[in-house]
């Protein structure tokens, strides 16, 4: 038989027996040991007997058999053996009437003294026999120890009384001084007043550096302590300062030649690197090379200064000006006075005052040998009233061999310069290429010039090339320049000689001109503000010139120009294919009859007031007869709006819009105000854009618009406001009231609840007594509204006698001339109707609307 205690999952356990064997283990249902454990399989494991021994063997389980914690294919199985199978456990608590032996308690420790020995042992008899010592031998070991401390104190402080006693009145020795210590004194003196004077003097002098020396080996053999300052602590301290002093003057000196120089002042300038240079070598030799960089620095600015000065003379020279060029050379001079470059300037100054004479004498000589041809006569007629050549005429002089005895024998002004420029392309080289260039330009042969230019510069079959500085002198010249502009000026091969403002606003030309052309694709808004969002990144280039700038804005409003032409004409022919010409012709018909209603009703001659005598006498003479049909003619078509209704399409919308942008955005970002408001047609199609339209809703500008849509915002706030003092009925009244202000063309007014309060307490006051009055006894009807609350000043329009608020003003106020003009005011905004009884009052003013 087999006793197990099986212990499921959840921690609930049972003892079951069994007798007959194998014994099944899964969650199979015909199982002898079934599990509700998901981790066991469906035949997990059996248990069976073989030779009166029982075993656990697994039936090739997912998560194996554990037995006693090592996992088993087949196991012996023993009283106490522990099983899991899964997460349920199974313990063996008896096989065939064996269970499990109990455990041994632990063995009695032999070692431990038993009780009877503990209390034979001599220790505790000692202590009892302590316990029965007398009490008085006890107090005598207290007294004992109390006085051992206070005898050592008394001890102590007679010992303290003597030592200080003998330090006070010791015998003082006599102290020798050796001669060596004496030196040391000395040397630490001398050392302290040399720290001293260097804190006080402007530089570390060499006088002061020798007495220093002089010191050092006069106290040579002095031997100083540590932390004491000793000579080489010295040396250090004015090494420091020494260096100290060299870099100040080194700064100072820095300092003056950035100002010399931006002053030119080259003699000065020279003169101070020398004199303070070489002090602060004599300070400290190590800084040599530093003077010698800043020397050349110096020097290397005047070449440079003296080269610009010397090829611009050299370039005017060469352009026929030898004038400017001797002032441009007399001016170098003169700025280098005192320097060598003053001394290089005059060899210049002179020989081309030599080349200058030589010259004229040579212009002299021609002039008189043509003259003396001329006129057939002799050498001294020839000199009467000499001047000197023209361009031409030492261009031609030039191509003397290249020329026809034709053309020699006219005047060289009349020679075609087309014909000596080409010349000087084919004989002149050398800057005689750019006299030649200069006369060109002048003769406004521009293209030729700048072919002379490139064989003066040996480029003639290169496409690009940049000019030297004479040639971008003479470039800069030819446009009126006064300086060769930043980056100088480069060629290209078809578009000639540019400087980088012209090579940008060449690119910026070509790139707008793409953009451009684009333009006359576009057909909707987005890609229009795509195209010229690009078209102002170009103009927005910080180095376009505004002459390029002013370009492109020029051909961007001519294409924008062309596009909303072409837009517009589009619009105008969906406006002829809809009801929309009909329906503005009604629209304008209903404006006039609106006017001359308006003018009918506020004409007290036509529409007598009620104070005047013949008011009472009828419709036919006070005027309402004339009202009434002046109104019942805009009722006519107001009435009919609804048969004039059109809606526009997406696309109307999309070209619209597009016409917007092109005068909102693009025409304000190119500051551009076209003359004229465009077309009619264009102009009442985009004030009705995107909702359907009927003679109610139709906006003839956009003012109009506005008040269609700030009446609309008015209605849907009088039938949102909640309110206890706004009742239905005044809203009904606020209804019929507005209804007709908005067909005679005024705006509608917005419900105030304050004058509403107002209005009825009045209304009520006045039906109590029988009668209506606008001051009395409960004051004025803007004291009455300050009253509720309300800021500003009143109208009103009272009655009594009328059913209801409607009838207070279709049969009331408005056949009563007075109270129709108020209720038509408009200058009015807000509005309070009060109604009690058979009273019925009106409040209007003028405040800020409550809404956006």
């Amino acid at each position: 038989m087999l006793k197990l205690q099986i212990t499921d999952p959840d921690g609930d356990s049972r003892i079951l027996d069994f007798e007959d064997f194998p014994l099944r283990i899964g969650r199979e249902g015909d199982s002898e040991i079934v599990t509700a454990d998901s981790m066991t399989s469906r035949l997990h494991a059996s248990i069976e007997g073989e030779d009166g021994q029982l075993y656990l063997r697994d039936e090739g389980s997912a998560n194996g058999c554990f037995l006693n914690s090592t996992r088993v294919e087949r196991g012996e199985l023993s009283p106490g053996d522990r099983i899991r199978i899964g997460k349920t456990r199974l313990e063996i608590l008896e096989i065939d009437g064996r269970e499990e032996p109990a455990t041994p308690p632990p063995p009695a420790d032999e070692t431990a003294p038993s009780v009877e020995e503990e209390l034979e042992s001599p220790e505790l008899e000692e202590t009892q026999g302590r316990d029965r010592e007398p009490a008085a031998s006890l107090a005598r070991r207290r007294k004992t120890a109390m006085l051992g401390p206070v005898i050592v104190l008394l001890l102590l402080g007679i010992a303290g009384y003597w030592l200080v006693d003998g330090y006070i009145n010791r015998e003082r020795p006599v102290v020798q001084r050796s001669a060596a210590e004496i030196r040391h004194d000395q040397a630490m003196d001398q050392v302290r007043k040399f720290i001293e004077e260097s804190s006080y003097l402007e530089s570390i002098t060499p006088g002061f550096l020798n007495r220093i020396a002089i010191a050092k080996i006069e106290y040579s053999e002095v031997k100083f302590r540590a932390g004491e300052i000793s000579f080489s602590g010295l040396n250090r301290l004015v090494r420091q300062r020494r260096q100290l002093d060299v870099n100040n003057h080194l700064y100072a000196l820095v300092s003056l030649k950035e100002r010399l120089l931006a002053e030119q002042a080259w003699q000065r300038l020279f003169a101070a690197v020398d004199r303070e240079g070489a002090m602060i070598i004599e300070m400290d030799p190590s800084v040599d090379g530093k003077i010698f960089q800043l020397r050349k620095s110096c020097t290397d600015a005047a070449e440079e200064e003296f080269l610009k000065l010397a090829n611009h003379a050299e370039y005017l020279e060469g352009v026929g000006q030898p004038g400017e060029a001797l002032d441009t050379i007399a001016y170098g001079r003169e700025r280098f006075r005192g320097t060598e470059y003053a001394t290089r300037f005059g060899e210049i100054l002179a020989r081309v005052r030599e080349r200058v004479t030589k010259r004229l004498e040579k212009e002299k000589a021609l002039l008189a040998e043509r003259r003396r041809k001329l006129l057939k006569t002799s050498p001294a007629a020839a000199r009467i009233e000499e001047k000197p050549l023209s361009q031409a005429e030492r261009l031609a002089s030039m191509l003397k061999s290249s020329l026809g005895a034709f053309e020699l024998a006219g005047s060289a002004d009349d020679i075609d310069p087309a014909r000596l420029v080409e010349l000087s392309g084919q004989k002149l080289s050398g800057k005689d290429l750019l006299f030649a260039a200069h006369f060109a330009f002048k003769s406004m042969l521009t293209k030729e010039a700048g072919g002379l230019i490139l064989k003066y510069l040996g480029k003639e079959r290169e496409k690009e090339c940049v000019a030297d500085t004479a040639a971008a002198r003479l470039l800069a010249d030819a446009r009126g320049l006064e300086k060769i502009p930043e980056g100088g000026f480069a060629y290209t091969r078809g578009y000639g000689w540019e400087d980088a403002g012209d090579k940008t606003q060449r690119l910026a030309l070509v790139e707008s001109g793409k953009l451009l052309k684009k333009f006359s694709l576009v057909k909707s808004e987005k890609k229009l503000n795509d195209y010229f969002g690009q078209l102002l990144a170009v103009m927005s280039k910080p180095e376009l010139p505004s002459e390029g700038r002013k370009l492109i804005r020029d051909d961007a409003i001519e294409h924008l120009g062309k596009l909303r032409e072409k837009t517009s004409r589009g619009l105008e022919r969906m406006v002829k294919h809809t009801a929309f010409a009909r329906l503005k012709k009604a629209r304008e018909e209903l404006d006039k009859r609106r006017v001359e209603a308006v003018r009918i009703i506020y004409d007290s001659k036509i529409y007598l007031p009620e104070s005047h005598p013949d008011w009472r006498k009828g419709d036919e003479v006070n005027g309402q007869k004339e009202v009434d049909e002046a109104v019942e003619s805009v009722r006519e078509l107001w009435n009919n709006a609804a048969s004039f209704a059109i809606r526009l399409d997406k696309s109307t919308n999309a070209m619209s819009e597009l016409i917007k942008a092109i005068e909102e955005r693009c025409y304000a970002e190119l500051k551009y105000n076209p003359d004229g408001d465009g077309k009619g047609g264009l102009k009442d199609l985009r004030n009705n854009l995107d909702r359907r339209i009927d003679l109610k809703s139709f906006a003839v500008n956009r003012a109009d618009l506005d008040v269609f849509n700030y009446n609309r915002k008015v209605e849907a706030y009088n039938k949102s406001l909640e309110s206890e003092d706004v009742a239905e009925t005044d809203r009904q009244h606020a209804v019929v009231l507005n209804d007709y202000r908005e067909m005679m063309g005024r705006r509608r007014l917005f419900l105030d609840a304050r004058l509403c309060r107002a209005t009825r307490k009045h209304s009520a006051v006045c039906d109590a007594a029988g009668k209506i009055w606008h001051s009395g006894s409960d004051g004025s009807p803007s004291s009455r509204a300050k009253a509720e609350g309300f800021p500003g000043g009143v109208g009103e329009n009272i009655a009594i006698g009328y059913s209801n608020p409607v009838e207070t003003w279709t049969r009331g106020w408005y056949r009563a001339s007075d109270h129709h003009r108020n209720g038509l005011g408009g200058r009015w905004t807000c509005l309070g109707y009060g109604y009690a009884g058979r009273v019925g009052t009106q409040n209007f003013s003028a405040i800020a609307v409550p809404f956006k």
